[in-house]
């Protein structure tokens, strides 16, 4: 499966099973937006995915 430069949405994606995801899809190539409720999760996860070389951008829903 080819994700390069893809864009994919994770809802949860700071935490649990959507940061999971997240690691997994964004280390095949994918960019991410990360959705979650806690701004605070959002920024921690972010910065966890960019010490790997993930692109990652959190969004508060």
């Amino acid at each position: 499966m080819n994700l390069n430069e893809k864009v994919i949405a994770i809802t949860g994606g700071a935490r649990g099973l959507g940061f999971a995801m997240a690691r997994h899809l964004g280390a095949r190539g994918a960019r991410l937006a990360l959705l979650d409720t806690r701004q605070e999760a959002l920024d921690a996860a972010v910065a966890r995915l960019a010490e790997q070389g993930i692109a990652a951008s959190g969004f508060v829903v």
